[in-house]
C-alpha cells in the first residue's frame, strides 16, 4: 500500500462528491494538488449528491488530522456545501444536519481552516477520481475504504474530457 504523507502544516485540497441517480450509488473524492494524487471512496448505494459532497470534506479532514496538518485550505464546487459549512445557509435535511455536526466535531484539530467555492471546471481532478470510483462500483468492485489515485496529466489523452 502506498501512503502519501504530507510534510507540511498547511494542506490545500479539492473535494467532490457524486452519485449516479440522486439518490443512488455515490462516491466521494479528494485531490491534493501538491502531490498530483487523491483519495476516493464508495459511500453507498442510496446516497444523495449533497451527502457525497459532505462526506468528501470529512474524508479530507480525516486525512489532514491523521497527518498532523494544522491549517486546512479546502475547495469545493458545491455551493450548497460551502454555504452550509460557512453558516450562510441552514441545513433543512436531517442527513445534512448530521454531516455538518460531524464536520464541526473535526474542527478543533485545526488551528485554522477555510472552505471556498470553485467553479466545476477548476475541480476536474477530484471529479475524475469520483467517477473512477463510481465506474469501479458499476463493475462490482466497491472501493469502500479511501483508495489512492494518481491523477493523469490534464494534457494527457487519458484524462477524459469533462
Amino acid at each position: 500500500m502506498v501512503h502519501y504523507i504530507v510534510n507540511m502544516k498547511t494542506l490545500t485540497f479539492y473535494t467532490d462528491g457524486g452519485c449516479r441517480k440522486n439518490p443512488g450509488p455515490a462516491a466521494s473524492s479528494v485531490y491534493f494538488p501538491e502531490t498530483g494524487h487523491g483519495l476516493g471512496a464508495f459511500i453507498g448505494e442510496s446516497r444523495t449528491n449533497n451527502e457525497a459532497e459532505a462526506e468528501a470534506l470529512l474524508m479530507a479532514l480525516g486525512y489532514a488530522n491523521a497527518n498532523d496538518v494544522t491549517h486546512v485550505n479546502a475547495k469545493s464546487d458545491s455551493q450548497l456545501l460551502v454555504n452550509l459549512v460557512n453558516e450562510r445557509w441552514k441545513a433543512s435535511a436531517q442527513n445534512m444536519q448530521e454531516l455538518l455536526e460531524r464536520f464541526r466535531e473535526c474542527l478543533p484539530a485545526f488551528d485554522s481552516w477555510s472552505l471556498t467555492w470553485v467553479p466545476r471546471e477548476r475541480n476536474s481532478e477530484a471529479d475524475w477520481i469520483c467517477n473512477q470510483v463510481l465506474d469501479q462500483a458499476e463493475k462490482g468492485e466497491y472501493l469502500t475504504c479511501p483508495t489512492w489515485f494518481k491523477i493523469p496529466s490534464l494534457r494527457s489523452s487519458s484524462m477524459p474530457s469533462q
